[in-house]
């Protein structure tokens, strides 16, 4: 009941109501979660309804439901994924699948292009040192662009490589 924290990524978590079950065991951990979100100006997340259920693992994240509805239950987003943590010489790695029912992403980010999304994506990656790639592999949205009620579809697949060049040491 009303938790109001500050989070790493998050910004300030303003939930009235929440409820957690927890199973911790030697090497894997049973998180569900299921909380009530509030609007807060320093939050990174919209308000809404939050479900998650979530297994930790030494070196993997495993999420296998993440159910988010907007304040007024009329759209949301739900998904799962995997993250392969990094040890030795294997990097991280992860795939996701994420559906869109009747999302706003403004309600997430305001100056999105598009205030109407629906579909799916399916994308996975890798993380190295300086190194982030990402796939889209699966990509089936449809939208509607803001202000201009024009509507669009998005199909296909895609990549993306992110390379990063550390700093010279040294003067």
């Amino acid at each position: 009941q009303d938790l109001n924290r500050t989070l790493p990524y998050v910004g300030a978590l303003n939930s009235p109501s929440g409820q957690a079950q927890l199973n911790l065991a030697a090497k894997k951990q049973w998180i569900q979660a299921n909380l009530q979100v509030a609007q807060h100006k320093n939050s990174q997340l919209p308000a809404g309804s939050y479900q998650a259920d979530i297994i930790l693992q030494p070196h993997q994240v495993n999420v296998s439901r993440f159910d988010y509805q907007n304040e007024q239950k009329s759209g949301g987003l739900i998904g799962q994924a995997q993250i392969d943590l990094a040890q030795g010489q294997q990097p991280l790695t992860w795939q996701a699948k994420l559906q869109a029912q009747q999302l706003n992403p403004q309600q997430i980010l305001p100056t999105a292009p598009l205030d109407l999304l629906n579909g799916q994506i399916q994308a996975n990656g890798v993380v190295k040192p300086e190194q982030y790639i990402v796939r889209l592999n699966q990509v089936n949205l449809t939208g509607r662009v803001a202000q201009q009620k024009e509507q669009i579809h998005l199909s296909g697949q895609s990549g993306i490589a992110i390379f990063l060049h550390p700093p010279k040491q040294g003067g």
